[in-house]
């Protein structure tokens, strides 16, 4: 009936357990049958909570219960969550302006889903009940509300210092005219204010719209309406005083790392179609995008700079530093790596067992030989991606034969172990098995078995794709929880070696072992596989590795005559520009078997603008099976900085 009202509690488990610190939590629940719009929000059980976002979506990402979800993506089955109300810092409750509401009900809100985020890991207990009571009515508001969400990433605040600035300037270039009337700011304990600024197309000035510590209760605050036209732009600023922390801190989900978000509420006549997202590094330009549009969206500036960097840049490749370990960590056979947003670097490596020509591991059927125990030592070794010393080691006792190594966006490791053709995720901090993937020691195919599964890389929706293997030629894709979705077939003949994500296009690159192709898959798509071929060819050689970072594509190549190369390939103009780097290094003193590569920009008070590319490569002495681990730079400049 029209008018109608009702409230509704969206809450977790009372018995809720949290496994670690900063642990994401989601659980949902169906709208309400029919067209109606919420207005009004509280949180319930505050108290326990570090901050809390209500989101509607057509799915949620699990049909019932509660989830972890590290990301908005986590939220929903697509990963296109709405963002209709925010929480943190003991906020009051907020109730929308009459006639303005968050119409639910379609097709792509069908649900309403929470995501609070609890700092402390620990069991809440019963009576604790934590999540968000809402208001809706039935039928359409008056003037419908929306979220444009504003944040800023990829940046490092130094320590000891009392002001240091995040800027990102977002355009608006929809053409739908909307009205911003409510503003939310989010940063975490080093936040010292966050600023928005409006700037009309083509006027110089920006007026301060939004302006509000973090500090304080981070609720939806009222300001003065401001018309957001296309041409427009809106510029964040956050500030940070690091004056009492000692160390750097980068930015990240977790509470000891920092955020820069600004929310902002607006209203039009019609009604929008998906949230309103602007995303980019410090220092830059980007484009507002619709968060459904996923395929519309246009490549952002960085990108962009990066590409036409590479393509001008100079054939050298500078090896930065070689990492020697301590005598007290043995390690040989070195086969993955991968780094965290933390800069941790994890090498995957086989302890004492060595798998070669001279040492079989295998029977005529794949299956390890009897007798066969796990390693005995430590297979995963963790380094300052800085400075390359020693972390920490775990991993003894569980692992057959160590293969490839990924960490996903939510900073969850996933390893491969072709002895036991399986594949292990583990949490970011505690490294707590979550999932494992085949069934143990056992090799074949179909939905519940690998044949010696080479790597992993997961997607931007949380699909888990497995190159399997050395016998099967195909990836296996599994949905979030583990179950199978669909398998693509590589060709006969095809060894899968090395997975890359391009992770903003879900595409999936495949360095092709045997054969000294680079494969290109749209992961979820039609399943059809192309090559990638250069405009200027080289000897294929063996393909063992690949990486894929800001544009460049990176693959590790073995020549059994001559020296390892390293290449990159500029993913512009359709794959066509091909650039090789480092083609005499390293000499033929390693037998390399993985690369990860970390993209940032140079520092600020660098003359030359930029982005420096690092590259860790590992692999094992020839004849000797010591591991050598290094770390290489390259930087693409486009000449000094305007001064």
């Amino acid at each position: 009936m029209s008018g109608e009202q009702w409230s509704q509690d969206l809450t977790m488990a009372t018995t809720l357990t949290l496994p670690e610190p900063d642990t994401y939590m989601c659980t949902g629940i169906p709208v309400r049958q029919g067209i109606s719009h919420v207005f009004s929000f509280d949180v319930i059980g505050g108290e326990h909570i570090h901050h809390l976002i209500l989101n509607v979506c057509r799915q949620p990402f699990k049909p019932s219960g509660a989830w972890e979800c590290k990301s908005h993506g986590g939220a929903c089955s697509n990963g296109q969550s709405v963002i209709v109300w925010a929480w943190a810092l003991n906020a009051p409750a907020f109730t929308l302006p009459e006639g303005v509401g968050f119409e639910v009900g379609r097709d792509s809100s069908k649900y309403f889903v929470v995501q609070i985020h609890y700092k402390n890991p620990a069991p809440l207990g019963l009576g604790a009940t934590t999540g968000v009571r809402f208001v809706s009515k039935a039928g359409r508001p008056r003037l419908y509300a929306g979220m444009l969400l504003n944040v800023g990433i990829g940046f490092n605040i130094p320590p000891n210092t009392p002001n240091t600035p995040v800027i990102l300037r977002c355009n608006y270039n929809l053409a739908r005219t909307i009205n911003l009337f409510h503003f939310r700011v989010h940063a975490h304990s080093l936040g010292a204010m966050v600023s928005g600024m409006h700037r009309k197309a083509g006027s110089a000035e920006e007026v301060v719209i939004a302006r509000r510590t973090p500090q304080k209760p981070q609720q939806f605050n009222s300001m003065q309406t401001a018309l957001l036209e296309q041409g427009d732009s809106l510029s964040v600023k956050c500030e940070y005083d690091s004056s009492a922390r000692s160390t750097w801190t980068g930015c990240g989900a977790e509470s000891r790392l920092e955020m820069c978000n600004l929310y902002v509420m607006f209203y039009s006549e019609q009604p929008p179609t998906d949230m309103v997202l602007c995303v980019g590094e410090n220092n830059t330009q980007v484009d507002y995008f619709d968060s459904g549009a996923r395929d519309n969206v246009p490549p952002d500036r960085y990108t962009q700079e990066l590409i036409t960097m590479a393509e001008g840049a100079s054939q050298s490749l500078q090896q930065l530093q070689e990492w020697r370990l301590p005598p007290s960590i043995s390690l040989l056979q070195v086969t993955g790596v991968a780094h965290n947003s933390l800069n941790v670097v994890y090498l995957f490596h086989r302890g004492s067992r060595i798998w070669g020509p001279n040492n079989p591991i295998f029977d005529s059927q794949h299956t390890v030989l009897p007798g066969t125990k796990p390693v005995a030592e430590n297979c995963i070794t963790m380094l300052d991606g800085l400075t390359g010393s020693h972390l920490g080691s775990w991993g003894a006792g569980f692992f057959y034969l160590p293969h490839g190594a990924h960490i996903d966006y939510l900073d969850n490791l996933w390893l491969t172990d072709v002895g036991a053709h399986q594949v292990h995720k583990f949490s970011p901090h505690s490294h707590q098995l979550l999932m494992s993937l085949g069934t143990n020691k056992q090799p074949g195919q179909g939905h519940s078995h690998f044949c010696k599964p080479t790597d992993v890389v997961v997607t931007s929706d949380s699909n888990i794709v497995v190159s399997d293997g050395y016998c099967n030629s195909r990836l296996a894709v599994f949905q979030p929880d583990g179950r199978f979705h669909v398998e693509v077939h590589l060709g006969q003949g095809v060894l899968p070696h090395s997975l890359a994500l391009d992770l903003k296009h879900n595409i999936v690159f495949v360095a092709d072992r045997e054969n000294g192709r680079l494969l290109k898959v749209v992961a979820g798509g039609t399943g059809e596989v192309t090559e990638i071929k250069p405009v200027n060819p080289v000897p294929a050689h063996r393909k063992f590795a690949v990486a894929q970072a800001g544009g460049l594509l990176f693959d590790l190549r073995i020549d059994p005559s001559g020296p390892s190369q390293l290449f990159a390939n500029s993913l512009s103009q359709g794959f066509k520009h091909y650039i090789p780097l480092g083609a005499n290094s390293p000499v033929r003193e390693a037998f390399w078997h993985d690369i990860d590569i970390k993209i940032s920009r140079l520092p600020q008070q660098n003359k030359l603008r930029g982005v420096m590319a690092e590259l860790y490569v590992v692999g094992m002495e020839y004849g000797t099976n010591i591991a050598s681990v290094r770390k290489y730079m390259h930087m693409f400049t486009m000449g000094e900085k305007q001064v």
